[in-house]
């Protein structure tokens, strides 16, 4: 896998005029308001696109959108309530920056923390614990059934973007006491699928956190982060094509994969024909995913929710069904799981 081209990483700062008078906690609703610089001409903002040219090409210069652009503001307030206000873009000057306010819905002070998401309407809820992505709110489905065929077309909605920072607080506003990097969460991945060597027409691809819904031997992912590393963190990743029919295709990866937010990535994935094999246990028929050659346990980890009957304990393959362990079909050794799934073998359970 090779990086092919990079977004500026230009800072979005938010920041906030007067500081000196923020000192006193304020009782809500109160108005908050800030200044979202754009320091240089490519900052990437869900907005206005426009692709740059010449040595510019691959990346996406877009300025801020006074009638479409808010973010989420979710901090936890002094009554302990966990709050979402939203906060608008209301004006942009010559230079792009961005004014944002709000009116907040709870008493906030000092040592409130506060987390801006851009856009607002990504998040679907919020939690006063951390996700399990470590943040305390989830998104919502948009990568879920993607058609992409321009990154310049699905930026506006699928550019997904995250600060912290601290309430500065004063009799009549509201503002930040620092200025906020708004880190890109979401890389874009561009995919080229090949079976046997050959370009792969496929209608559907699912991926590790994101999926999409397209015909083609091409297609364009934006992978949100936080989800793609929970996915891999739980075991191998997998992708998963298929060409319309009942055939699946799959490639996994060899070994954990690191993807920033903020770059576009370029990579082709060499995609084998998925078998569902039946295996003869004793009097019972079982039912094993696997691709040619695949071992056990490669098997077993790789398409673990397809083969979410079979698991490999101390060593041994065994069923959770039932708790049984795989054997050779006269019951004398365990089944290896470095070994290659036999279809064609005989096997029987054993404790």
């Amino acid at each position: 896998m090779k990086t092919f081209k990079i977004f500026s990483m230009a800072a979005l700062a938010l920041l906030m005029a007067a500081c000196s008078e923020f000192q006193q906690p304020a009782e809500g609703p109160m108005h908050f308001k800030a200044t979202i610089a754009a320091p240089n001409s490519d900052v990437l903002t869900r907005t206005t696109v426009t692709p740059g040219t010449g040595e510019h090409e691959g990346i996406y210069f877009v300025g801020w959108n006074t009638t479409t652009d808010k973010i989420a503001l979710i901090y936890t307030d002094k009554n302990s309530v966990l709050q979402k206000d939203v906060a608008t873009v209301t004006d942009v000057d010559g230079d792009g920056n961005a004014t944002i306010s709000a009116t907040l819905s709870g008493p906030v002070d000092v040592s409130t923390a506060v987390t801006l998401v851009y856009p607002y309407d990504i998040v679907y809820e919020t939690f006063d614990d951390p996700y399990p992505t470590g943040k305390n709110y989830l998104i919502d489905d948009r990568y879920s059934d993607q058609n992409v065929t321009s990154i310049e077309d699905a930026l506006p909605t699928l550019d997904w973007r995250e600060g912290s920072a601290y309430f500065a607080v004063g009799k009549s506003e509201i503002g930040l006491n620092s200025s906020v990097t708004m880190n890109p969460q979401v890389a874009i991945w561009k995919l080229n699928l090949t079976v046997g060597g050959s370009p792969f027409t496929a209608a559907s691809l699912e991926g590790p956190a994101g999926s999409a819904s397209v015909s083609g031997s091409s297609f364009i992912l934006f992978v949100p982060i936080p989800y793609f590393n929970l996915a891999q963190g739980l075991g191998p990743i997998e992708f998963s094509a298929n060409d319309g029919y009942i055939t699946d295709y799959v490639y996994s990866p060899t070994g954990p994969v690191t993807l920033t937010g903020g770059k576009i990535y370029e990579s082709t994935l060499a995609l084998t024909e998925l078998l569902c094999s039946t295996l003869t246990v004793g009097s019972s028929n079982e039912y094993i995913y696997h691709t040619n050659g695949e071992t056990w346990k490669d098997a077993i980890e790789r398409h673990r929710i397809k083969n979410s009957a079979w698991i490999i304990d101390e060593g041994r393959v065994k069923c959770s069904w039932d708790s049984k362990y795989l054997k050779t079909e006269d019951g004398s050794t365990f089944i290896d799981p470095t070994t290659a799934v036999d279809p064609s073998a005989t096997y029987s359970w054993g404790d």
